[in-house]
């Protein structure tokens, strides 16, 4: 019975309002269950409490019986509206990183998301933005929020009535419609129960890939990272990347909501669920899975009858040419199994049970391999049954019962033969049958507010109205985490580390990766909380155990974000907290490198596709980026230099090679070097590059007049004294030479400026070869947009030919010095004898030590200030020849005085006082100097009156018709690097191309919008 206010008894007083008793033997102790009396089940010390006076009228100031405070109305009215129906999820938390909210008044949608302090790198919640494409009225809320796990996010927003729009996104807090709900009826018997997004097809199309435990061995002060592979379930959308939306309504319907063989069009089915038409229950509650059998889905009902169906889709496509034939999909249903939720027998064996018969939330899980028996446990089907009382009795306490059934697989008895002959059945029936095997329930002295699976399903995140979390294993439903554990790590959490500034809740959500969580709190505001410790958790890998590992906690945090590419901000945001540490930043990317398997040794590389598609890479160099970053207008440190260069650099390859090479299916559609506004914006990469360069050279050629760095040089153990001069300076010039990767982009950016130098050349040419002074304008601004181009060009200080050769000696010198140090240690092998060893497994051993030493020295070159020894004879020849000889060729006094602006890589005082003054920020895409906000805020949004061409804005308007691409007047800022670019989109073919491809920043982290005028999120 629900919580109605009923008077407890006056002899029981601290016994909670069990106004049903089932029969005597159940007061005695007799009856069904585990022979516990009503007595025993009253959870009072019977030697510490007062007869004579009702618990009342003892006061809060009893010793026997403390005060307890009543629980907050929002919270007893929130259980209200979870025990009504299902699907009331108030916040959620999109693997992108958007945090989508209801407001109080459940009239708006409310859009958050992480996001660094641009002026000062710290990590923060960013004020919320309200969407403008859905709303609820007074008497129909919005009541519920489900996010796809596609790369491509996309927002279904529920009200009270059951109607739903879907959000797809550009950025974080920008959406567009994917459907409206205005083909929905107004009808209350539509109002939704359960949903389930199904999961887009995986990478391994069977598999998911789950990273951990970190194993420490006895003896080794190194972790061993384990991974292993968790089945993955269809169904899934028959296009890749898509998904598709199936939704219970309380009337027992089923529809399937689908993208259709257009994208931008999303379709629907419907199927009316037979054994609830039937019996004419009415669903309160549904949840589904994808499991090795199917759609898996469990319904609660009004009579409190528990059914489990299988919910089959048939697409209505044949296995060959799935992608470009129509989707006609079919809903069907089979029955699985079926009990009741609640008996009124008290198997919880709680003195409270009989206040908890209406549920507030069900979920069923999908059965997986158990990693321990590594046999496949079956699936599992919860409930939650809460009571919070009202009254301030200190014996009235807060409960949850979890009840939990198993869905048990079953062979039926065959029939015997005489019996056979006498039936109807068929000979190819299925054998098998389904029952649920109700399994002891679990009693929690709190309010479940939330329960949510990690760890691809096998931990479960109970969150109370408290604000505290419990971990449980999805297997036997144990405390897991409870104690630290330094030597076996699953899970950040198991490291010491718990979740801050904890406070009462109505509903939660947490992020993809699990380490930090909004909630919204009584008040109905919205709070971040992250992991976090008071400890003094030391700062070496070897010796102190607990730092070594939150190391591999944030390790297997990160990296399990890197092949989903989902958002991990929180980590990143954690890692923050540390990075004073001194040797943190490196043992975190060491780790994460070893984890991964990162190639970071491009030394071989000749054609640097492979390193540009390194997404480990660029995950790596983002971690360097972000935990360098002090502020745009402060001094980086100096791995986050060279990282914020090599990433801006990977992006100017990608733009460029998005640009000038079609995809084949695309080609007769659009070409986007045939587009004025494409190809301004790769004149502005191209202006960028040829800065970046010319700075290189200028700051190593002010090395070759440093006598203290040429001093030190020519030590015979200078090495470690040139890395302290370096980092003291943030000169990071000669490791961005040397290192293999940042070298490698180079390189590719090189001999994409020769191939777009003789494009433009031919571009212009052809142009004044066959000038018309009838043309049409759009040719015009195309010729026009070359010769920008081929003017950057021409403006160079260097020719690109002789800069390629230049770094091409570089690499040759570094081979050449490593496979002498391999010559060395051969012969001294040689000299030291066999050992009992063939010489081709030393020769082996041998080649396997130096591969593995150039790996750390190139990893080393991207996170440390040192030089290694084995190149410091390289070092020397690039001194004493190679940097002369350039310099010889080029003017020196040009390269002194040109502007650098575009790299943001000056970093003295007076620099970064300048570009703060100005309040510099450079676009991200086109490589320009951005206006500033108020300008950017004035800008005209109309298609046709904005572009003006070339750089900076300068240039000749074309014709108000021609198709431009259009400003918002707002800025896109990174939420991890805090880079910026303007928000544009364009009516063009070939420039929609492009952005498409920059769905996110060039170091990884999502894009979120600022408000118009204004450049912080």
């Amino acid at each position: 019975m629900e919580n109605q206010g009923i008077a407890p008894m006056p002899v029981m007083e601290g016994v909670a309002p069990n106004a049903e008793m089932a029969d005597v033997d159940d007061l005695f102790g007799d009856g069904d269950g585990d022979g516990t009396s009503m007595m025993e089940q009253a959870d009072f010390d019977m030697d510490n409490t007062t007869m004579d006076l009702p618990a009342a009228a003892q006061g809060p100031t009893s010793a026997s019986a403390p005060y307890r405070p009543p629980l907050p109305s929002e919270l007893r009215m929130r259980l209200d509206q979870l025990k009504i129906r299902g699907c009331c999820q108030m916040i959620a938390w999109s693997r992108c990183g958007t945090v989508a909210s209801i407001s109080p008044d459940g009239k708006a949608v409310e859009l958050r998301f992480l996001r660094i302090d641009s002026d000062t790198g710290e990590w923060g919640l960013s004020e919320p933005t309200t969407s403008e494409l859905v709303h609820g009225i007074d008497n129909i809320p919005l009541i519920h929020l489900a996010w796809a796990a596609t790369k491509n996010p996309e927002l279904a927003v529920f009200d009270v009535l059951g109607r739903v729009t879907i959000l797809s996104f550009v950025s974080l807090n920008n959406a567009g419609y994917s459907r409206k709900w205005v083909s929905d009826s107004l009808d209350d018997l539509n109002s939704v129960v359960g949903c389930h997004w199904l999961t887009p097809v995986p990478p391994g199309r069977q598999y998911h890939i789950l990273n951990g435990p970190a194993i420490k061995e006895n003896g080794s002060d190194m972790f061993r990272y384990e991974s292993s592979f968790v089945h993955a379930f269809p169904p899934y959308h028959p296009h890749p990347g898509r998904s598709a939306l199936l939704c219970i309504t309380d009337n027992g319907l089923l529809k399937l909501f689908y993208p259709g063989s257009k994208a931008e069009k999303v379709e629907e089915t419907t199927h009316e669920l037979e054994s609830i038409i039937v019996s004419e229950d009415q669903i309160t509650h549904a949840s589904v899975c994808s499991d090795k059998t199917g759609l898996m889905a469990v319904i609660a009902t009004a009579s409190k009858q528990l059914r489990v169906i299988q919910i089959n889709i048939d697409w209505g496509i044949s296995g060959e040419g799935g992608n470009k034939l129509p989707i006609n999909p079919m809903l069907t249903e089979q029955h699985v199994a079926a009990t009741t939720w609640y008996q009124g027998t008290n198997k919880s064996c709680s003195p409270l049970d009989h206040a908890m018969a209406k549920i507030t939330h069900l979920e069923i899980l999908a059965s997986l391999t158990d990693p321990n028996t590594k046999k496949w446990a079956n699936g599992i089907v919860m409930s939650v049954r809460s009571y919070a009382p009202s009254d301030p009795s200190p014996h009235y306490e807060p409960q949850s019962v979890l009840d939990r059934w198993e869905i048990v697989q079953e062979q039926q008895t065959p029939l015997l033969k005489a019996f056979e002959s006498l039936g109807t059945r068929r000979p190819n029936a299925s054998q098998n049958s389904f029952r649920l095997n109700r399994l002891e329930p679990v009693v929690f002295n709190r309010v479940i507010v939330n329960i949510h699976q990690m760890q691809l399903g096998r931990v479960l995140f109970i969150t109370f109205a408290d604000g505290s979390v419990e971990y449980r294993d999805r297997f036997t439903m144990e405390l897991l985490y409870n104690d630290s554990n330094y030597t076996k790590v699953h899970s950040l959490h198991q490291t010491g580390m718990q979740f801050e500034d904890q406070s009462s809740c109505l509903n939660v959500a947490f992020s993809p990766t699990g380490c930090s969580m909004v909630q919204i709190c009584n008040d109905k505001k919205i709070k971040w909380r992250k992991l976090h410790t008071n400890d003094d958790i030391g700062e070496n890998m070897k010796t102190d155990q607990q730092y070594a590992a939150i190391i591999a906690g944030l390790t297997l945090a990160a990296g399990s974000c890197s092949p989903s590419q989902a958002s991990f901000e929180d980590v990143l945001a954690i890692a923050r907290t540390m990075r004073e540490k001194p040797n943190f930043i490196a043992d975190f990317i060491q780790e994460t490198t070893r984890m991964l398997k990162m190639v970071v040794d491009y030394s071989e590389e000749s054609h640097h596709d492979s390193l540009v598609r390194n997404y480990n890479l660029q995950l790596a160099l983002s971690m360097l980026c972000h935990l360098g970053f002090n502020g745009q207008y402060k001094k980086r440190s100096f791995s986050g230099k060279i990282a914020k260069l090599s990433l801006h650099a990977r992006s100017v390859i990608v733009i460029v090679s998005i640009s000038s090479n079609t995809p084949p299916h695309l080609r007769e559609k659009l070409s986007p070097l045939d587009e004025p506004e494409v190809v301004d914006a790769l004149t502005g990469c191209h202006k960028w590059s040829i800065d970046l360069m010319c700075w290189l050279l200028d700051s190593l050629f002010e090395l070759l007049q440093d006598k203290e760095f040429l001093e030190l040089l020519q030590q015979p153990r200078g090495a470690a004294e040139i890395g302290n001069l370096l980092q003291k300076r943030n000169n990071i010039a000669l490791h961005f030479v040397l290192s293999s990767s940042s070298r490698g982009f180079m390189v590719a950016i090189l001999r994409r400026l020769q191939h777009m130098d003789g494009l433009s050349k031919k571009a212009t040419g052809f142009y004044e070869r066959n000038y018309n002074p009838n043309d049409s304008q759009a040719n015009l601004a195309l010729y026009r947009a070359y010769s920008r181009m081929h003017k950057v060009m021409e403006s160079s200080l260097f020719k690109f030919e002789e800069l390629e050769r230049f770094f091409s000696s570089i690499a040759a010198d570094i081979r050449t010095s490593y496979q002498h140090l391999q010559t060395v240690m051969i012969k001294r092998q040689q000299q030291m004898g066999p050992h009992n060893q063939p010489p081709e497994q030393a020769m082996q051993q041998i080649e396997a030590g130096m591969k593995s030493m150039q790996s750390k020295n190139e990893l080393g070159l991207l996170i440390s200030p040192h030089i290694p020894q084995v190149l410091i004879q390289v070092v020397k020849k690039l001194f004493a020849t190679d940097l002369p000889n350039l310099r010889a060729k080029m003017d020196q006094k040009k390269l002194l005085f040109h502007d650098y602006t575009l790299i943001e890589a000056e970093d003295s005082p007076e620099a970064l006082l300048e570009r703060k003054n100005r309040g510099v920020l450079v676009d991200s895409f086109k490589h320009v100097l951005l206006p500033s906000a108020e300008v950017l805020a004035q800008k005209k949004t109309v298609q046709g009156e904005n572009y003006q061409g070339g750089l900076g804005g300068v240039g000749s308007f074309p014709s108000p018709h021609i198709k431009a691409p259009v400003s918002t007047g707002k800025l896109r800022r990174c939420t991890r690097c805090a880079a910026a670019m303007e928000d544009i989109y364009g009516h063009k073919s070939g420039l929609t191309y492009v952005l498409a491809q920059l769905r996110v920043c060039a170091c990884g982290g999502y894009w979120g919008l600022t408000p118009r005028g204004q450049t912080k999120v």
